[in-house]
């Protein structure tokens, strides 16, 4: 009888159970609301990131091109003195990973930068830190002081001018 006058405990138990539901789908709702609002932010410091840091890798991407058309003029050049062409055709190859590892390595610090910034909660993106690696650099002077002796081989009359071209490309 005590139950009928102050309230059916049955009752009681339904009100907290729904009262937990609904926290927890509150808890839910918020949660993905936060991590939709996050996912947007991120994906527009992303692009805002990658805009910014394609325009400030384009040089690099440019200079290797340069690197790798002097390659194939000598290329055509050699094409009947093998052991050279063989190679220059190798340096045509070390040429390919280049792009690729500068693609790489780009990207990687484009996306560190925007996780920086997600947790900083910036507005402005840090691009000024983008830029290829020692070993990178290294790796395209090497491959520019093979071109260049690669070039002297094929013909001692060969222009100064192109090799000094050449030698001007630095990343």
């Amino acid at each position: 009888m005590a139950d009928d006058v102050f309230g059916d405990s049955d009752g009681d138990d339904e009100l907290a159970l729904a009262s937990r539901e609904f926290e927890r789908d509150l808890n839910r709702i918020e949660n993905s609301a936060f991590h939709d609002a996050f996912e947007e932010t991120r994906d527009k410091l992303t692009q805002q990131s990658f805009d910014d840091g394609y325009s400030i890798a384009f040089p690099y991407f440019e200079k290797i091109g340069h690197l790798e058309g002097f390659n194939d003029v000598l290329i055509y050049k050699m094409r009947h003195q093998d052991e050279v062409l063989n190679r220059m055709k190798q340096i045509k190859s070390r040429i390919s990973r280049l792009y690729m590892q500068l693609d790489q390595e780009l990207e990687q610090q484009m996306n560190s930068n925007v996780e920086r910034k997600l947790y900083e909660i910036s507005e402005e993106t840090m691009m000024e830190n983008i830029k290829p690696s020692n070993e990178l650099i290294n790796e395209f002077n090497q491959i520019k002081a093979e071109i260049i002796e690669c070039a002297k081989l094929v013909d001692l009359n060969f222009d100064e001018r192109i090799i000094g071209k050449i030698n001007d490309i630095n990343l």
